[in-house]
């Protein structure tokens, strides 16, 4: 008996760091995150393993009386200030990069990203995060929609309507019975 415990345990972290979860994927909250950081919220989840995940909230501008960043791209025309999530608001700033996105540390000499040849200015302030299968747990109890990763909602859609499209197409690929059934 031991043996089998000494080998689960042994096993256990080559299980959580080889499980890749939802990386690269949209999570969407449903009714259950209302009244919290997260209701009607849309968040690019950049890595998600058995270990924890983050990712950054892409449909909330940040609030015109947040901390400002430390860096100086307030100075840049059309910097759109992204809340991005509730950790490290004032500390950590991020672009997405690349096809599919992953997340950046923003500062002054990296080169902003491109999407269609058009620059993109969104920074984003903070982000969330997940400790050893939370997100699992809350995605499990209808915390979450699980959406595949789309380049034309993320770029080409205005920030703060990128949840009502989400959940339109949610609802149009699993619509409810008329009956309720």
């Amino acid at each position: 008996m031991y043996f089998l415990w000494a080998a689960f345990f042994f096993l256990l972290p080559t299980l959580l760091t080889s499980y890749k979860g939802h990386t690269g994927k949209f999570l969407v909250s449903t009714d259950a995150t209302r009244g919290t950081v997260f209701e009607k919220t849309v968040i690019y989840l950049d890595y998600h393993s058995g270990w924890g995940a983050h990712g950054v909230i892409i449909n909330k501008a940040l609030s015109n009386n947040a901390p400002r960043p430390d860096i100086p791209i307030e100075k840049e025309e059309a910097v759109e200030l992204m809340l991005g999530g509730p950790v490290e608001q004032t500390a950590k700033w991020f672009f997405l990069d690349g096809m599919p996105p992953v997340m950046t540390e923003y500062n002054s000499l990296v080169q902003p990203p491109t999407y269609q040849d058009k620059i993109v200015k969104r920074v984003y302030a903070g982000y969330a995060g997940w400790g050893p299968l939370q997100l699992n747990r809350e995605i499990a109890f209808g915390g979450w929609n699980v959406v595949d990763y789309d380049a034309d909602i993320m770029y080409n859609t205005p920030p703060e309507k990128i949840w009502t499209r989400l959940m339109e197409k949610i609802s149009k690929e699993n619509p409810v019975p008329a009956n309720g059934a």
